[in-house]
């Protein structure tokens, strides 16, 4: 009988404690909690950041994968560099440092193995880094920008030095 009594009040702090923390917006606990009152879906945050369309953080559904995850973020500019996106975990190793996971998704693009893809967590954060070609392009932008000027006054000073 205590047994059963225990067993009860344990159920009832447990689910009420979910419930506190789905009704005022917590992730705190497990990280999961219902959507709006019209969604019946079990949802987590996931942050994004890199070359995606729009970066931020979602809260994606419980089925998702780091491709859907991508997609809700608008999908990978076409300067993302997809063979090295990184998966930092909110989760720490034993001795205490973040674990990172590196995920291929251009060969899961052609090799169609699901196996290439990691289970996403609560929390976790989704890193698109920038092809090379963005790396050089953003370093000598503004200094192309400066030659363009500097080659508008050579120009000019050659046409009003002219006979």
């Amino acid at each position: 009988m205590i047994k059963k009594y225990s067993m009860a009040l344990f159920l009832f702090l447990l689910i009420g404690e979910t419930l506190t923390a789905q009704i005022l917006g917590s992730t705190t606990g497990s990280g999961y909690y219902l959507g709006r009152q019209e969604q019946t879906e079990l949802l987590y945050p996931v942050k994004i950041w890199g070359e995606v369309v729009r970066p931020g953080i979602y809260d994606v559904p419980l089925t998702s994968d780091i491709i859907g995850i991508i997609s809700y973020a608008g999908g990978p500019t076409n300067m993302a560099k997809l063979t090295n996106v990184r998966l930092l975990r909110n989760e720490r190793t034993e001795d205490g440092e973040k674990i990172l996971i590196i995920v291929d998704i251009e060969k899961y693009i052609e090799t169609g193995d699901k196996s290439l893809l990691p289970i996403i967590r609560p929390g976790d954060t989704i890193m698109i880094p920038p092809k090379f070609m963005k790396q050089v392009t953003d370093v000598l932008g503004p200094f192309s920008a400066i030659l363009s000027v500097i080659n508008v006054f050579a120009m000019t000073s050659w046409y009003l030095s002219r006979p």
